[in-house]
């Protein structure tokens, strides 16, 4: 086999592996941030609201005693990297 078919072979192994490495870490972003939202909020003393995640999108679902409590819940699960 030639220099160029050798070089050939291993850039499509390589390009391979870099798909299927991204496609499973892509599988744990909505779980990782969905996991880190409920956190938060947990840790907050917010156990009136849930999070539900879609992708970086965040669903906040819960009654409050009061608009304060809302807008803490809603500036924690904002302030999340990826959210």
């Amino acid at each position: 086999m030639s220099a160029r078919g050798v070089l050939i072979v291993a850039a499509l192994a390589w390009a391979a592996n870099a798909a299927v490495a991204l496609w499973l870490k892509t599988e744990t972003v909505p779980r990782d941030l969905a996991a880190a939202a409920q956190d938060v909020l947990t840790a907050g003393e917010r156990s009136w609201v849930d999070a539900v995640l879609d992708g970086r999108d965040a669903t906040l679902t819960g009654l409050s005693s009061n608009a304060e409590e809302e807008r803490a819940a809603r500036d924690a699960v904002a302030a999340l990297d990826g959210v």
